[in-house]
């Protein structure tokens, strides 16, 4: 039996129901293909509710945990919440995908199989379901586009918050990644596919609830300068 992490990042511990936790501990139970481990990771100095920690004590079995890391950025805590645990696929989940969990099951499932190295979701392929403002799904395009002109990649989509990764990818790639923010994804799958990683783009179903703050002129420089970065580095160099 394979053994699974879920990486959830939350801001802090107080994002975390006592709802959530009874979810994921039945759908762990339900799935029981796999050993599921699951770690929410943070970077706050909340105290951990009291009734959370009770309830984690009782749940039959599956491994939750927090984490507390010290650094900002998504990049930092999925370094460390991956490389501090040794299981056979590792996984992460944003927070506002838990009701549609059921989908990591069809990027877990081709590694598990030894099929694909790597397995993502994706809001760009035919089959996609997605809710979306019209001028963020065009700036979705845009980028996206302009990360296969860059990099000559066949992935679409590269910051949808549900991917998953063999245990040989995790530890060969994730430590040779420069960035720690938002572009951590990216970098990631350009890796993954600069080594010749098997990886599979999975439909994903998807509906936006944020705002455009994550395309600020500010993040579109950093988008742009790290894009610029790949482009002139090699390989070799990594």
């Amino acid at each position: 039996m394979k053994s699974v992490l879920i990486a959830i990042i939350v801001k802090n511990t107080q994002m975390v129901t006592k709802e959530n936790i009874e979810f994921l501990s039945n759908w762990c139970q339900k799935h029981d293909l796999y050993r599921w481990q699951i770690v929410f990771v943070h970077s706050s100095n909340d105290d951990i509710d009291p009734k959370i920690q009770m309830l984690i004590k009782g749940n039959n079995g599956i491994s939750i945990d927090f984490a507390r890391i010290f650094f900002h950025g998504k990049g930092f805590k999925l370094k460390s919440a991956w490389l501090n645990h040794n299981v056979d696929i590792y996984s992460y989940i944003n927070l506002e995908l838990i009701e549609d969990i059921d989908f990591l099951l069809d990027i877990v499932r081709p590694i598990s199989l030894d099929i694909f190295d790597v397995a993502i979701g994706s809001r760009g392929l035919k089959k996609s379901i997605v809710i979306q403002n019209k001028l963020k799904r065009i700036i979705f395009h845009v980028f996206a586009r302009l990360y296969k002109l860059f990099a000559n990649s066949k992935i679409y989509d590269l910051n949808f918050g549900m991917k998953a990764a063999s245990s040989a990818v995790v530890f060969d790639l994730i430590p040779r990644i420069v960035d720690n923010e938002l572009f951590f994804d990216t970098e990631f799958i350009w890796l993954v596919e600069k080594f010749n990683y098997r990886v599979l783009e999975v439909p994903a179903r998807w509906e936006d609830r944020e705002g455009l703050s994550s395309y600020s002129f500010k993040n579109i420089f950093l988008y742009l300068k790290n894009l610029l970065r790949l482009k002139f580095t090699s390989i070799t160099n990594i």
